[in-house]
């Protein structure tokens, strides 16, 4: 979560959803940190080596492309599920295509973009498998 710097802590070693609760939030509102609509969930993304949900693949509002939120900041509620992130920021990530997943280097460039710091776990294990293997895959 961001600490009191506007940084985010790494979150992406905390508690994550569980794979049945992160895809039972597939077609659910996503919500930005002020409460405006940043788009609708399309997928979940999962580690590839361990299986737990790494990623929530989100297409923002008026677009058709997809993009991806750390599935660790996540919080659901009724109908929607909220993430400290801001709209714009969500918007500005990097494309992802969700039937192909991410390979290590595109998430490290994702964990950048939203702030996780670059000495991490999260960023070590993916650096550990290098850029072109692959860090997160289409759940299911």
């Amino acid at each position: 979560m961001a600490d009191a710097a506007g940084e985010l802590s790494d979150a992406s070693d905390g508690p994550a959803l569980l794979l049945e609760q992160a895809l039972s939030l597939k077609g659910i509102r996503l919500v930005d940190v002020d409460g405006s609509l940043a788009g609708r969930i399309g997928g979940v993304l999962v580690d590839a080596e361990g299986g737990t949900p790494t990623w929530l693949v989100v297409r923002p509002q008026r677009s058709r492309r997809r993009t991806a939120v750390p599935a660790v900041l996540a919080v659901p509620g009724v109908g929607r599920v909220w993430v400290p992130l801001s709209r714009k920021l969500i918007h500005a990530a990097a494309a992802v295509d969700p039937s192909a997943g991410l390979s290590c280097a595109a998430e490290l460039e994702l964990l950048e973009h939203y702030g996780f710091p670059s000495d991490g776990e999260r960023v070590a294990r993916l650096r550990a498998r290098g850029d072109d293997a692959a860090g997160s895959i289409p759940s299911g």
